[in-house]
């Protein structure tokens, strides 16, 4: 009956069923991904040989990865061709590159000092 109500859009055949399967699916990896990566940042905060700082750092950038691969998948496993994708990420390579210059330096710029240890989180910083 889900099946049965669809969209025909080229060779594509979008039904009801398949967006549930889709929702149901991304909903329960990215689900997966944010409780493993929630395990990870535990897991990095009882490590006492990292600094505070590069504990941080490493379980949002695990949790992030995480999440794409997620997304990634699950795109995936219901059809999406990902190399359509390849263009699109290109696109945004050069956006980013022009539009959020700055943006992306900063970012880079703040990733340099929580890994140079000058500053760690908990940090007062006041200008002026």
């Amino acid at each position: 009956m889900l099946d049965a109500a669809a969209l025909q859009i080229g060779s594509f055949r979008l039904s009801l069923l398949f967006l549930i399967q889709a929702v149901l699916l991304l909903s329960g990896l990215l689900w997966l991904a944010v409780t493993f990566g929630n395990f990870v940042e535990q897991r990095l905060e009882r490590a006492s040989d990292l600094t505070p700082t590069i504990r941080v750092l490493l379980g949002k950038v695990v949790k992030f990865a995480l999440i794409i691969a997620a997304a990634a998948t699950a795109l995936s496993a219901v059809g999406v061709d990902l190399t359509a994708l390849t263009v699109f990420s290109g696109a945004v390579g050069v956006g980013i590159g022009f539009g959020l210059q700055k943006v992306v330096s900063n970012f880079i710029s703040g990733m340099i000092i929580l890994l140079d240890k000058s500053i760690k989180p908990g940090d007062t910083i006041s200008l002026g």
